[in-house]
């Protein structure tokens, strides 16, 4: 055609807008499907890492408990100061560190139960073993407080009433006859 009539111009145009309002429509169900996708994504990355942390967690928590059951006590007052010095250490630098890291597990399974609740979603149970009453349970039923600054009873209390009382040890200067 080479002069299209007014009627032919506005069925094209008419096309031409249906096509380009369809295609904004289909890109407009693309982005919220990428979005929902998008955050099951990052509910499943923060998944996986509370898993690895609290796998970790564990771990340390079942190797410190193996080395304080194994320990041998000194037989001599220095020995004993010395592994009362070891555990005081373990106690005031190694333990706060692992404390802090259970509440930051605290803190990622809030947030997947909050993004799971946000999104109708069936909510997060931990693996077997790997949730906070577990690891609350493995700390309480070593003798372990639940919180960094309770009271050394438990696994300390050997080792500090030997150096309280050291009696039956090998004190500086006397000899065992």
């Amino acid at each position: 055609m080479e002069d299209p009539d007014e009627k032919s111009i506005i069925t094209y145009v008419v096309s031409f807008y249906h096509y380009f309002s369809k295609m904004k429509a289909l890109a407009v169900e693309g982005k919220r499907i990428g979005k929902v996708l998008d955050q099951a994504m990052e509910i499943e990355a923060i998944i996986e890492r509370y898993e690895a942390l609290a796998a970790e967690l564990l771990a340390w928590i079942q190797h410190t408990i193996t080395i304080i059951s194994n320990q041998k006590f000194a037989n001599s007052l220095t020995g004993v100061q010395q592994q009362l010095q070891a555990f005081t250490a373990f106690c005031t630098l190694e333990k706060p560190i692992k404390f802090q890291e259970k509440g930051n597990l605290e803190v990622l399974l809030f947030t997947i139960q909050s993004k799971l609740r946000a999104n109708n979603h069936k909510l997060y149970v931990p693996s077997e073993g790997k949730s906070i009453s577990d690891i609350n349970k493995v700390l309480v039923g070593w003798g372990l407080p639940l919180h960094p600054g309770g009271p050394r009873e438990g696994l300390g209390t050997p080792l500090s009433s030997l150096v309280s009382h050291p009696a039956g040890l090998d004190l500086p200067g006397e000899g065992r006859a």
